[in-house]
Formats: structure tokens, C-alpha cells, sequence
């Protein structure tokens, strides 16, 4: 799900189409369309979903089950608003063959942040003139696999936030990576979190507002949430 003023986005629960949009008028939501891309039912899922203004993602990596019955790589749909209709303008892919890109997905000024976390790998893609284009792919660092970098990703403004809930810091599991912008490295250099103290699973849930991050984790006595402040 993903809300952005009075527009929700939501996964169909009937399988008819990919996601339904729900408009708020007058205090009341109702439902305003239902949203399909051009191959709904081709071995993928929806697992993802964002929203800002007029742009909506859906993140649609491969199905889970037998491998008879999944594509070998994951897809984000966009759509955009025009006159009040939602249509569909575009599709995303990744750089590599066999993936989980659309795993999760953020969008925001004409940016959009995709995560692949089978690969270790995000993506920044950039819209111009009406037209999206891969900008840079970031990988785990120094070659890191199974951290499942891009697990999760958001952005707050100009802060591109990726999660690795399986990086290995000493005691600690899991970090979240902000990621320098723009960048000549596949690197993901900049500045970084951890949890403080013994962790599990830090990053696998990301959530940001006005600077301020929450990140959720594991202890051993449970569920953690941590909050940073700029």
C-alpha cells in the first residue's frame, strides 16, 4: 500500500488488474480505477507499490512457487495521471538476467529508486521530458553478496535511503545506506547506519517523514524500532 494525500494505492484483492486506486472527496475514499499492465499474469507479482503527484510505481518481481511457473526477471509498471485518468506509460527492467528487481520501490520528483535484493542491487532512475532512464546501479560494497541490499528503499526528499537487513557488522546484522548523489561509483559510498548494540535483521522495514528515519529491527528480547534525527 502507499498513500500520498488523498490517493491510495493498493495490490487488487480479486486479481482483476495489478493495483486499485482509491481517492479521498469530501472525507470519503472510494475506489477510482483499477490499473493493468501490458502482461499481467506472466510469472510475476505485485510486491511493491509508490506513489508521488501524478506517478505511480508497481514493483513486480518474479512469483515465488515452481520455477516452471516464474519469470526469470522482475518489471516496474509506471503510470501517470493526466485529466484525471490513470494510464500507462512505461516499463522498467533491470541490468541483469536473472533477478528480483521491483522487490521494492520508492518514487519523488521525478526520481525512482528500485531495489533488487537477490542481487545485492539498487537502481536510481530519472524521468526527462516525459521519458525514464536508468541513471546508476548501486551494489552491496566491496562485492558483498546475500546482504539482500534492496530489500528495502525509500526517499525523503533528496535522501535515498537503501536497506540491507543482512550485512554483518561484528555483533550486528543489518545496516541502511544513504546513497551519495550523483555518484561516479557503482559504490554505494556515503553515510551509513547500524543498530546500536547486537542486532538482527536492521533495515528490513524503512520508514522516513521531514528528515526524521525509522528503521526496524531485531533484539533478542523482539521487535525494535529505531529513530533518527537530523
Amino acid at each position: 500500500m502507499a498513500v500520498d494525500d488523498d490517493t491510495a494505492v493498493l495490490r487488487t484483492a480479486d486479481g482483476d488488474g495489478l493495483v486499485d486506486v482509491y481517492e479521498r472527496e469530501s472525507g470519503e475514499w472510494g475506489r477510482k480505477q483499477t490499473l493493468s499492465g501490458a502482461d499481467r499474469d506472466d510469472g510475476r507479482a505485485v510486491r511493491s507499490t509508490a506513489i508521488d503527484g501524478e506517478t505511480i510505481l508497481v514493483g513486480m518481481p518474479p512469483k515465488s512457487g515452481p520455477k516452471r511457473r516464474r519469470a526469470e526477471s522482475g518489471v516496474v509498471h509506471v503510470f501517470s495521471r493526466s485529466s484525471g485518468t490513470w494510464g500507462h506509460r512505461t516499463t522498467l527492467s533491470g541490468a541483469t538476467g536473472g533477478d528480483h528487481f521491483g522487490w521494492s520501490v520508492s518514487v519523488g520528483d521525478g526520481t525512482a529508486l528500485i531495489g533488487d535484493y537477490s542481487n545485492d542491487t539498487a537502481y536510481v532512475f530519472d524521468r526527462s521530458d516525459g521519458r525514464w532512464s536508468r541513471e546508476r546501479m548501486y551494489t552491496a560494497p566491496s562485492g558483498h553478496s546475500d546482504w539482500y541490499f534492496g530489500n528495502t528503499v525509500v526517499m525523503d526528499g533528496d535522501a535515498l535511503l537503501v536497506g540491507a537487513p543482512h550485512a554483518r557488522f561484528d555483533d550486528s546484522v543489518g545496516a541502511v545506506y544513504e546513497l551519495d548523489q550523483p555518484s561516479s561509483t557503482n559504490d554505494p559510498r556515503g553515510v551509513y547506519f547500524t543498530a546500536p548494540g547486537s542486532s538482527e535483521r536492521f533495515g528490513d522495514a524503512i520508514a522516513t517523514t521531514n528528515g526524521t528515519m525509522i528503521v526496524a529491527g531485531e533484539r533478542s528480547e523482539g521487535r525494535a524500532v529505531y529513530i533518527y534525527e537530523q
